[in-house]
């Protein structure tokens, strides 16, 4: 009894995987080779759709009925959707700022580097007397003018 409720849901798997026809999985290939015909080098598959009913005089055992079926669908595909473009970055924008040039204004970073150095001396300070509050308010708080 144990060998058949082993070997009945393996036999199940089985049937599944194998469920799909070979019209189906040319159809798949197919469609994926005509939307590349022509393309060159990066062209990308897309998914195929659902594999159609073989029409009359195509077999549902045949892999080449269904990768010409396929390869047709994807040609057309493609051709409808020639105008489509691939991912494209935007371009990239320079922003003129402190943040990203800093040297601008020598004064500037002066007075940020001195006004660092007393806030770190102050924040040393607190840690010593056990103030983490203190200490973190300075560490985390904007320092003004220099925002």
């Amino acid at each position: 009894m144990k060998k058949l409720f082993t070997l009945l849901p393996l036999a199940c798997i089985s049937i599944v995987v194998k469920a799909q026809s070979n019209f189906n999985e040319g159809f798949v290939i197919g469609y994926g080779n005509g939307f590349c015909h022509d393309r060159g080098v990066g062209c990308i598959k897309p998914l195929s759709p659902l594999a159609p009913i073989p029409a009359i005089g195509e077999s549902i055992n045949s892999y080449q009925d269904g990768y010409n079926r396929g390869f047709q669908q994807g040609l057309n595909a493609q051709k409808s959707n020639s105008t489509w473009q691939a991912y494209q970055t935007s371009k990239p924008k320079f922003i003129e700022d402190k943040m990203y040039n800093p040297y601008g204004n020598v004064d500037n970073v002066i007075k940020l580097a001195l006004a660092l150095k007393e806030s770190k001396g102050r924040a040393l300070e607190l840690l010593e007397k056990e103030d983490y509050q203190a200490a973190a308010d300075i560490m985390f708080c904007r320092l003004k003018g220099f925002s």
